[in-house]
């Protein structure tokens, strides 16, 4: 006699666990969302998969729902080096303290997104495409991006 796990969403399984691990994943779907890097720079997509936990060098949130998220799978699944990430932002595995810590060099800045969305809220209509794209360029020259700025004025445009 073969024994079926069927999920909430109706998917089959022939293992609990998986469908147990499927089930967590449909009630936390900000995972999704979170970005990973292992040592070499490449992206890996199962937070909670335990090579990914024992590899992982560089988790970046970029919501309180990711968070979250993210808090409940640790406790779930034990891995509590998670537990460490506080906050939104970026932040970076230390193997000798073998703690997660905020990245203080990122370039994430709240304060500075915050001021460039509330900007670009008013530019709703094709007549502010010129001012939108001006916007942007200065958000990439605070943070430090002249080089990208000046070569992107190089770039024929055609504004209405």
């Amino acid at each position: 006699m073969r024994t079926v796990y069927i999920a909430d969403d109706g998917k089959q399984f022939e293992d609990e666990y998986e469908c147990e691990h499927h089930e967590f994943e449909l009630k936390h779907p900000h995972l999704q969302t979170i970005e990973a890097y292992n040592k070499d720079g490449e992206k890996m997509t199962d937070l909670m998969d335990e090579d990914t936990y024992n590899n992982c060098e560089k988790i970046i949130l970029h919501s309180e729902e990711e968070l979250s998220d993210l808090q409940y799978a640790a406790d779930y699944l034990g891995f509590y080096s998670y537990n460490d990430i506080t906050e939104i932002g970026e932040w970076i595995f230390d193997y000798e303290t073998e703690h997660f810590s905020k990245n203080k060099k990122s370039t994430f800045v709240q304060g500075l997104s915050d001021k460039y969305v509330e900007i670009l809220k008013e530019c709703r209509s094709i007549n502010y495409h010129e001012y939108a794209d001006n916007t942007l360029l200065k958000l990439l020259s605070d943070l430090g991006y002249a080089d990208v700025v000046k070569e992107y004025k190089h770039i024929p445009k055609l504004y209405f």
